[in-house]
C-alpha cells in the first residue's frame, strides 16, 4: 500500500508540476491571490518544488522528507485554491471551496501518510530499544487517535484559510488560535513522550549518585525507559520491574521490555514481574530506591491510589529514596508518604515533561525513610 500511494503521488505531482510550465500556466499564475508578489513566479517555484518532491517521493532515503515537504507545500499554496475558488477560476468540473477544499484534505493527508508509515517501518525492524507512546489506548488505539487529531488539524487550517479569503475575520482568528495552540499541544505531548521524559529522568536518576551495587524497583515499569535506564547505573546491582501491561502505552508488554534490555545490553541486572503494585509481591525493606514514572494516576480509587504508596513504604528500605513522577494527586503521595513519618517534597519538572502544554504539567515527589 505504501509503494503504491508513493508511486501515485509522485506521478500525480509529476503531472501538477509540469502543469505549472506548460498547458495551465496562465490558469496558475491567474489562482495566485493578489497582494502576492510576483505571481509567475510564485508559479513557477512551486511547480519546481512539486516536480522535486515527485522525484524526492522515488528516493528510499529522500521519500519521508519528500513526503513531508510535499505535506507543507500543500499547506502554503492552499489559499490560492480559495481565490480560485471565489473568483470562479477552473481548472476542473466541480471547483466549488467546498470540493477543492475536501480534495486538498485527502491529498494532505496522503502526502503526511508517506513519513509517517516511513518512520514506523523503520522502528519495527530497528535493533535499537524502542520505548512506545504514552497514552490511554484501551478503547481507541494509539493510530486511530493520531488520525483523528490530524483530520482535526487539518479541518482547522481549512477553515482558517477559507475564512480569511471570505473576510470572516472572527471566525479566522479564533480557528487560526485553535490550530496553533492544537500543533503546540501535539508538539509538546510528542517531545514529552519520545524525548523529555528520557532526558529528566536521566538527570534524576544520576542525581541519586547511586554506588552500583543497589537494588532498585519501578513501580509500573512499562516497556522500560526509566527500569533500563537505571539499571544501566546499576553493574552490580539489579533493576526491578514490576507491570500489569496494560495499553497505557504502545507495545506495552514484559516481552517487549525484555527486548529492550537485551538491546540495551542491561538483561543481565533486570527482572521483570506481573504483578499489582498494590500488592506487591515483595518482601519489606527489599529495595534501597524505588522508582515510579506516570503510573499511579492511573488508579482510579483514591484508597487503591494510597495502598499503592503503602506498599512502597514497606518494600523500601530505611535509609531508601523513593521518586514518584506523575500527572495528577501528587499532593496526595506527599501527604500519605509524610503520613508514614517520611521526608518528602515536591516540585514541578517542567517544560521537558509538559503533556501538551503548562496546563499539563508532572509533578515529582521524592521521599527518604
Amino acid at each position: 500500500m505504501a509503494a503504491s500511494l508513493r508511486d501515485g503521488l509522485a506521478a500525480m505531482f509529476v503531472m501538477t508540476g509540469t502543469a505549472h510550465f506548460i498547458g495551465l500556466r496562465a490558469t496558475m499564475i491567474a489562482m495566485v491571490p493578489p497582494g502576492f508578489p510576483a505571481p509567475a513566479t510564485l508559479v513557477s517555484i512551486t511547480g519546481a518544488l512539486e516536480l522535486l518532491g515527485a522525484l524526492g517521493l522515488l528516493g528510499k532515503r529522500t521519500m519521508p522528507w519528500a513526503g513531508l515537504g510535499l505535506f507543507l507545500l500543500l499547506l502554503a499554496v492552499f489559499p490560492a485554491n480559495v481565490h480560485a475558488a471565489r473568483a470562479g477560476i477552473s481548472t476542473s468540473p466541480g471547483d466549488s471551496l467546498l470540493p477543492r477544499t475536501l480534495i486538498q484534505l485527502v491529498f494532505l493527508a496522503a502526502t503526511l501518510t508517506i513519513p509517517i508509515e516511513h518512520w514506523r517501518s523503520r522502528r519495527r525492524t530497528s535493533t535499537r530499544a524502542t520505548y512506545g507512546v504514552d497514552g490511554d489506548f484501551r478503547r481507541v488505539s494509539a493510530g486511530t487517535q493520531l488520525t483523528i487529531v490530524v483530520l482535526v488539524w487539518l479541518g482547522l487550517i481549512a477553515l482558517t484559510v477559507t475564512a480569511l479569503a471570505l473576510d470572516w475575520i472572527v471566525v479566522a482568528v479564533l480557528a487560526g488560535v485553535v490550530t496553533l495552540w492544537l500543533l503546540f499541544a501535539i508538539a509538546t505531548y510528542a517531545y514529552t513522550t519520545r524525548a523529555g521524559k528520557f532526558r529528566v529522568w536521566s538527570e534524576l536518576l544520576t542525581g541519586l549518585r547511586l554506588h552500583g551495587d543497589e537494588e532498585l524497583l519501578d513501580l509500573g515499569c512499562g516497556r522500560g525507559a526509566v527500569l533500563l535506564a537505571a539499571a544501566r547505573l546499576l553493574p552490580q546491582g539489579h533493576a526491578t520491574g514490576i507491570d500489569r501491561w496494560q495499553a497505557d502505552q504502545t507495545g506495552n508488554s514484559a516481552d517487549a521490555t525484555h527486548r529492550n534490555a537485551r538491546r540495551e545490553g542491561v538483561a543481565d541486572r533486570v527482572r521483570l514481574f506481573t504483578g499489582d503494585i498494590r500488592s506487591l509481591p515483595f518482601d519489606d525493606d527489599s529495595f534501597d530506591v524505588i522508582v515510579s514514572s506516570l503510573v499511579i494516576h492511573n488508579i482510579h480509587d483514591a484508597d487503591d491510589r494510597r495502598a499503592a504508596i503503602d506498599e512502597s513504604v514497606r518494600v523500601l528500605r530505611p535509609g531508601g529514596r523513593l521518586l514518584i513522577a506523575d500527572l495528577a494527586h501528587t499532593d496526595d503521595y506527599l501527604a500519605r508518604l509524610q503520613h508514614h513519618g517520611l521526608t518528602a517534597g515536591r516540585r514541578n519538572l517542567g517544560p521537558r515533561m509538559w503533556w501538551t502544554g503548562p496546563w499539563g504539567p508532572t509533578h515529582l515527589v521524592t521521599a527518604t525513610s
